[in-house]
């Protein structure tokens, strides 16, 4: 279970083994046993009994700012990286095996967002034309990703693929932009800020999934790549 405290004024403590959580709706008691991992956001105090539980359980705490996208985290000091990991972690991005996987992730993201196109144009009368182009579009760039499978991880390739991945991402939310209803249309996806109710959901919703997916590279012992930071 992923324990969510999000309300200001809450006080997270230990008590007789679990965790208390107190706010103005009431006091809720936890198991650790039962928690995989905690969000916590602005205004939220945390004892370090409660953060000492969570470790000891080996829960991760991910604290995320007003808009969902996480800024730190506390994890056990029993996961981490090994020399060995990180060499082959080198090895496995610049050769045969990571370009593979790379090129199969990619394809199969596009794949993934042409049937779900295809499952949306029954109920989208009228909308059949754009629908169609979405998928075209989505599915030729996945071919032409998946012919890249196998050669080196150069500058050059890597450069087409983030192109063609750009582009399927403008076909597919240019789409969705038109099935949606009229008060969540959108003109584009906008992340810093995210300036509609569609882009603000999502963000939300990939700010809580980069969590769960940096604390799977985390308990792997994988290096995570380092976010640019302003100086």
């Amino acid at each position: 279970m992923q324990l969510v405290i999000n309300q200001q004024g809450t006080n997270i403590s230990r008590k007789s083994g679990a965790f208390e959580v107190r706010n103005a709706e009431g006091t809720h008691k936890f198991s650790p046993e039962k928690i995989d991992s905690m969000l916590i956001s602005g205004g939220v105090k945390f004892t370090s009994d409660a953060i000492l539980l969570a470790v000891e359980h080996e829960i991760d705490i991910l604290f995320l700012d007003h808009l969902g996208r996480p800024q730190a985290r506390i994890w056990s000091h029993h996961f981490g990286s090994i020399s060995t990991i990180r060499k082959q972690q080198i090895h496995f991005a610049t050769h045969r095996a990571g370009s593979e996987w790379l090129t199969g992730v990619l394809a199969h993201r596009l794949e993934a967002a042409a049937l779900l196109l295809q499952s949306l144009r029954a109920d989208r009368p009228g909308k059949e034309e754009i629908i169609d182009q979405g998928i075209r579009t989505l599915t030729s760039l996945g071919g032409r990703i998946r012919r890249e499978s196998g050669k080196p991880l150069e500058d050059a390739m890597k450069a087409r693929l983030r192109g063609w991945e750009g582009t399927a991402s403008r076909a597919y939310f240019g789409v969705l932009s038109e099935l949606v209803p009229d008060v969540y249309k959108f003109d584009l996806r906008s992340r810093r800020p995210a300036v509609d109710i569609f882009n603000c959901t999502l963000n939300y919703c990939y700010g809580i999934l980069y969590g769960r997916v940096e604390l799977a590279l985390i308990k792997a012992g994988i290096d995570r790549p380092q976010r640019n930071r302003k100086r």
